[in-house]
């Protein structure tokens, strides 16, 4: 099975180009792309009104750790770091709701595929200082996965993921 993570950097536009098929995943308020599950990591106080309203207007799986969101799954998280063991029941988190949704369509929805849109971390107004921290748990984390960024555009160290392969 097939997953797309959908976050909100620039190359998401690559994802709207290509069209391609599968389940789908977004992060935050990127309930425009309508997505089959929604991950919120952040409180909802880091959001301001509208992106709130968006994330308060979605009808799908809401996936978070926080109740404020009043999640339809709610999950427990762990950080990870190379070589960490999972304990059981938890998700890993490494700084950012795409890393949540990444191990989450692993663990929990059986993807053999994961492929990351608009998951881009550089120019991020909070994210762009850990951009190496970010990238290299992505790379290690993928390194015996099917872990694809899905635009050449996209900064992260992971290989490129090829339509219809």
């Amino acid at each position: 099975m097939i997953i797309h993570v959908l976050g909100l950097g620039p190359t998401i536009e690559d994802y709207l180009t290509a069209k391609p098929t599968g389940t789908t995943i977004g992060v935050n308020d990127a309930v425009k792309y309508n997505p089959d599950y929604l991950v919120i990591v952040d409180l909802p106080n880091k959001f301001s009104a509208d992106r709130k309203e968006a994330i308060h207007s979605y009808n799908g799986n809401l996936i978070s750790q926080r109740t404020e969101w009043r999640p339809d799954i709610l999950i427990r998280l762990q950080p990870y770091k190379e070589g960490w063991q999972k304990q059981p029941g938890k998700i890993f988190s490494a700084f950012t709701s795409a890393f949540v949704a990444t191990d989450y369509a692993f663990d929990r929805l059986g993807a053999n595929t994961v492929v990351l849109w608009g998951v881009d971390i550089k120019g991020h107004p909070v994210l762009d200082k850990y951009f190496d921290i970010i990238n290299s748990r992505f790379a290690y984390y993928g390194r015996d996965k099917q872990l694809y960024k899905g635009s050449d555009n996209c900064p992260l160290n992971l290989p490129l993921w090829k339509q219809n392969t």
